[in-house]
């Protein structure tokens, strides 16, 4: 017998989704022109690639925790931790 399979943190399908559409647009939108317009949404497209993996991460962790289940809640808030120090060093 196998034990209850655990179906992840709710809405983390939904946020994937809207990130790779927003990704998207914003990234076509960002190669269109050579205005203020098309750089800012190009920048936005950098940073959905780089924030919706972190905040997925952040969700799983969050589900984890409220399930009970500590050694991957912890490996994922030190994996949120590690980018976070890697971001505060890059900007000095």
């Amino acid at each position: 017998m196998s034990g209850p399979i655990d179906r992840g943190a709710p809405g983390v399908g939904l946020l994937l989704r809207v990130g790779v559409v927003a990704a998207f647009v914003s990234a076509v939108v960002g190669m269109v022109g050579d205005s203020t317009v098309n750089h800012v949404a190009a920048a936005c497209a950098v940073g959905v690639v780089i924030a919706v993996p972190l905040l997925r991460v952040v969700m799983l962790a969050g589900h984890w925790a409220r399930v009970g289940d500590r050694r991957y809640a912890a490996t994922a808030a030190a994996l949120v931790a590690v980018a976070v120090c890697g971001a505060l060093i890059a900007l000095i």
